[in-house]
């Protein structure tokens, strides 16, 4: 065969591995959605907690019927008086609530009133900023006074409060709920995206009001605006604010019903007949339950149900907060926490969890409203730490704010700094005279050096009298004698770029055979304010003692490497430089918070976690591409065997 017929051939067989390649991806590609749609999915009871009744309370009793075919066990709805005709026949599947149009109308603090005398159990939805509708601000002093109403009775409001032509609406909200913090206050119509809320915001909002809950489904009903007869659900759409249009929950939203599962509630807001229909309420429930079922299964209870539960109690709200310290040695995480009220003797929840997600809990007592708490850390990484408590017969219950605590690796991590050798109080093996290098590159002037070990590293820091200029490659070396004999067996040494060799000169090795040099797996370097080191102990045969002697070496203009630097020997052994178990460091004690904003434009392509990490999603292929490229290929192999058969002749 001819070079032209091997590379016909070749083009055939690129284009051909091409195809099935591709094939291959999207075969891949239909069993991972095939596997995300296998998901868990919340088996649990369902509250509508916002429906805007299409008619009379005949209308209401017969929609009951429709929501429980389609999975829904009680609802809310927001009417006149139709709805406490239609509650007392079905008191234990409907709630009613009386809904408010003017909040600023002082007649309205009459009808309020009116109408929780005579047994309406919720009130709202109430409009006060409300796009398309109302204008009234969430401090309105007629406002004030209806919520002191609801307080005074011990019922939710429901309020709409969006952003959408004042950008100081959730401002003003706040003033509202500082001055009525017995009032229970349902966020509804909150807008996300620039010049609106963040998560961080929402998440800001709700550590600061403990009255503050947050109605979540009302969020995905899209409307053109009045007369208001049009109704989109945007649930697996790619404008879902909850999860990406395979379903799978936003990692950000997932992290935030989790941490405060009793401050969110969940309300579909229909308010067309269309969205009664059977259909639509399937699609709904069918939605939510596949998106409650990747959450914690007690916070999707709480969200999907209890939460409106408890609610209707009659209670008002609570508020828990946790001071989480660390001590000295052995790094105890202490834990003093305030319940505000203050109860005698509530039972107090502290939750721990580890870095590997496994949870650990507490129980403990509040005396006079404060409690505390201890654990011992057994592995390293993030510990999460928040308290919680059910609350009784006038207090609803809450969680704290979530603290992280993050236990470091050895006690010591090799960044640069020298903050983590200062904690555990070591105290340096060797300290050298000032001034006493030569070749004047900064940073090689030896002032101490420090050195531990555990069971498996060596690590080592030294200390400079001046800044460590990394622009300058200086060689950090070390030589090593295992045996107390006087002779070096081992010199490691390093870069402040990451590069590591080893030379071994046992057994009478010297530095003429290059065989004798190797690369030292296993260590890490930093170079910062100090100078870090750490290196497997295997590599030396894992000694008891050895005696280290350090030296720095520059490169002179010469070409010739010239020692800087240099110290006395010193030894290091155990288990006088051994770490104490268990090698713990507790070096920030911080609130966690939502690392993603809403207002972050989703693509296909990219999914942002809430470490802010980019992480590549599968892009299928359609039909009609698949087919395009088969039908290349197949082009590409029909001229190919034409043109072998040309050559032939």
């Amino acid at each position: 065969m001819t070079a032209s017929a091997r590379a016909g051939l070749a083009v055939a067989l690129v284009v051909l591995s091409l195809v099935g390649f591709l094939v291959e991806g999207q075969v891949t590609n239909s069993a991972t959605f095939s596997q995300q749609s296998q998901r868990a999915v919340y088996e649990g009871k369902m509250i509508d907690a916002h429906a805007h009744p299409q008619g009379s309370s005949d209308w209401m009793i017969r929609t009951l019927e429709v929501y429980q075919k389609a999975g829904i066990d009680r609802v809310i709805f927001f009417d006149d008086y139709d709805v406490l005709n239609a509650y007392k026949s079905r008191p234990n599947e409907i709630v009613p609530s009386l809904y408010v149009r003017y909040m600023n109308r002082t007649s309205t603090v009459k009808d309020v009133e009116t109408a929780l005398n005579r047994g309406f159990m919720w009130i709202g939805e109430a409009l006060l900023r409300h796009w398309g509708e109302t204008n009234t601000p969430a401090d309105d002093p007629v406002a004030l006074q209806i919520y002191d109403l609801c307080a005074k009775h011990r019922v939710p409001i429901t309020i709409h409060q969006d952003s959408a032509g004042y950008s100081g609406a959730y401002e003003e909200m706040e003033r509202a709920l500082e001055h009525a913090p017995d009032c229970v206050f349902v966020f509804h119509g909150w807008w996300m995206g620039g010049g609106h809320l963040s998560l961080r915001e929402m998440e800001r909002l709700i550590l600061a009001h403990p009255n503050l809950y947050v109605e979540l489904a009302g969020e995905l009903e899209w409307s053109p605006g009045p007369p208001w007869t049009e109704q989109d659900f945007l649930g697996g759409t790619d404008r879902d604010l909850f999860a990406y249009p395979d379903g799978t929950i936003k990692e950000a939203w997932r992290q935030l019903c989790e941490k405060y599962p009793s401050r969110f509630i969940n309300g579909f807001d229909f308010f067309t007949p269309s969205a009664y229909k059977l259909e639509n309420l399937k699609l709904h429930v069918d939605y939510w339950k596949k998106l409650l079922g990747q959450i914690d299964q007690d916070a999707a209870e709480k969200i999907a149900y209890r939460n409106v539960e408890d609610l209707l109690q009659h209670r008002i709200p609570s508020e828990l907060s946790i001071d989480v310290r660390v001590g000295d040695w052995p790094y105890i995480i202490s834990v003093t926490g305030r319940l505000t009220p203050a109860v005698q003797n509530a039972n107090i929840s502290v939750n721990y969890i580890d870095p590997t997600g496994i949870r650990v809990e507490h129980e403990v007592k509040a005396e006079d409203g404060v409690f505390r708490d201890s654990n011992a850390p057994n592995l390293t990484g993030d510990w999460l730490v928040q308290a919680h408590w059910n609350g009784n017969t006038e207090l609803l219950g809450c969680e704290s704010p979530m603290i992280r605590i993050r236990v470091l690796t050895g006690g010591i991590v090799i960044d640069g700094y020298s903050d983590d050798w200062k904690q555990l109080q070591l105290a340096p093996l060797v300290s050298d005279a000032r001034g006493d290098s030569i070749g004047g590159v900064s940073g090689t002037d030896i002032k101490s050096v420090y050195a531990a070990l555990d069971d498996k590293y060596l690590y080592l820091m030294f200390e400079t009298y001046d800044k460590v200029d990394t622009q300058v490659r200086v060689q950090y070396c070390f030589a090593i004698d295992v045996d107390g004999d006087g002779e070096w067996n081992y010199q490691p040494g390093f870069d402040a770029y990451g590069y590591t060799w080893f030379w071994n000169l046992t057994r009478g090795r010297d530095y003429s055979d290059m065989k004798n040099l190797s690369t030292l797996e296993g260590t890490e370097v930093g170079v910062q304010d100090v100078i870090e080191f750490k290196m497997p102990l295997a590599a030396i045969k894992s000694p008891q003692r050895m005696s280290i002697a350090p030296y720095f070496v520059i490169e002179q203009a010469t070409g010739k490497y010239v020692t800087a630097d240099d110290t006395a020997p010193f030894e290091v052994s155990r288990p006088k430089d051994q770490l104490p178990p268990p090698i713990l460091a507790v070096t920030s004690v911080t609130h966690i918070a939502i690392g993603t904003s809403a207002t972050t434009p989703e693509t296909s392509t990219v999914a942002t976690t809430e470490t802010g990490i980019v992480a590549p999603q599968s892009v299928g292929l359609s039909t009609t591409e698949i087919v395009m490229i088969v039908a290349v290929a197949v082009i590409v192999m029909i001229a190919c065997i034409l043109y072998l058969r040309r050559r032939r002749k």
